[in-house]
């Protein structure tokens, strides 16, 4: 895991075991199953903490400030110096014997590569992320009037927003990808051609599919679940 990254999730001791994009997400489709009440009844008592009327109200960075970073905040331990050649070795905890003579970036260096090897390794989740977002975006653009084609210029814009914020961390999620993205061309007057009706029908199932994907992930989140089985493709 990259250093800059788990800076970004620590503060004042206090460390966020996931990106913070992870309860973005949550959250987002919390605050969509608690705007449709006659269509997703949420189990509350899964969100006791979360402050349910806050997050029907409050943007995600307000809450987040405010309630969530505590919520999902892990204090840290305090590294300490141990005066002593005997040393019992407690849970969660390491003993080592680190030369004093040693420079000092050389020494961080080999805790790191200790530490890094006897920690679960944290897989980069952002593509699933930008799955997620896109499946609860085309859930919300269905909902409205819009004609295929324009659903799907939505979604093309989306997704390209979300890979400009990203841009370079991640091959999945190169620029080749978002032109293949929801394959039709929009600007391309729909003929009668078998070819065409099909890329046409194609794009229609592909649209229906993520729609169905957001609409599991959002029963799931009524039972406290985030984002909990549904069938991706």
């Amino acid at each position: 895991m990259a250093r800059v990254d788990i800076f970004k999730r620590i503060k004042d001791d206090v460390f966020i075991e996931n990106r913070i994009q992870l309860y973005r997400l949550h959250y987002n489709y919390l605050k969509t199953c608690l705007k449709h009440p006659k269509e997703f009844s949420v189990n509350k008592s899964h969100y006791t903490n979360w402050k349910l009327d806050k997050v029907k109200s409050l943007t995600f960075d307000r809450w987040w400030s405010s309630i969530g970073n505590n919520l999902f905040g892990r204090k840290l331990k305090s590294i300490k110096r141990i005066r002593t050649s005997s040393v019992s070795q407690k849970d969660n905890a390491v003993v080592l014997q680190i030369p004093s003579d040693n420079p000092v970036e050389y020494s961080i260096e080999k805790i790191r590569d200790i530490l890094q090897s006897i920690q679960p390794e944290e897989k980069d989740q952002r593509n699933h992320y930008v799955k997620l977002e896109i499946y609860l975006e085309t859930w919300k653009l269905k909902r409205s009037n819009l004609k295929l084609r324009d659903i799907r210029m939505e979604l093309v814009k989306r997704r390209r927003k979300l890979i400009e914020k990203r841009k370079g961390r991640s091959l999945a999620m190169a620029e080749w990808q978002t032109d293949k993205f929801l394959k039709f061309d929009p600007k391309k007057q729909l003929g009668k051609s078998y070819a065409e009706q099909q890329a046409y029908k194609s794009l229609e199932r592909q649209i229906s599919r993520y729609r169905l994907n957001a609409d599991k992930i959002l029963n799931n989140v009524c039972k406290g679940q985030f984002p909990g089985l549904y069938s991706s493709s």
